[in-house]
């Protein structure tokens, strides 16, 4: 399995482990090299564009409730959590359609929170919700 490490906010790769078959997979426009059954939001992770997820833990595997991981392959709106890779498969996460579905999702479940993430002074870093509210630039509440 390929490993990822950040350093000032840099990502750097290693090989996926050898495998006798690999799965060839475009995202946003760049090819890479995933495994047979491999999610596609363990793909995304692992080479590091940012992407937002807020139920997914890849321990407990795809929950499928908060929709803010959703990406385009060939036009449909899917869950990067459920899917799994197949070989040939395109799909852009910079669509504006994805964008705007993430968004859309994201904000249903700000509505629910008591805390308003774009101010909160109780945030150490750690904190799902308000690590995805700024990664989706979200300003109002």
């Amino acid at each position: 399995m390929q490993t990822t490490a950040i350093m000032n906010g840099e990502c750097s790769r290693t090989a996926p482990a050898e495998s006798s078959v690999k799965v060839g997979v475009v995202i946003d426009g760049s090819s890479h090299v995933a495994l047979p059954g491999e999610r596609l939001l363990d793909l995304i992770n692992r080479v590091c564009p940012k992407l937002s997820q807020v139920c997914y833990h890849p321990q407990l595997g795809p929950i499928q409730t908060c929709d803010t991981c959703l990406v385009e392959i060939n036009g449909q709106l899917v869950r990067a959590c459920a899917t799994t890779v197949s070989n040939g498969m395109r799909l852009t996460t910079e669509s504006s359609k994805a964008h705007a579905a993430r968004q859309e999702a994201f904000d249903r479940i700000l509505t629910n929170h008591m805390l308003y993430c774009t101010v909160c002074d109780n945030n150490n870093g750690n904190c799902t919700v308000h690590n995805t509210t700024k990664l989706l630039a979200i300003e109002h509440q």
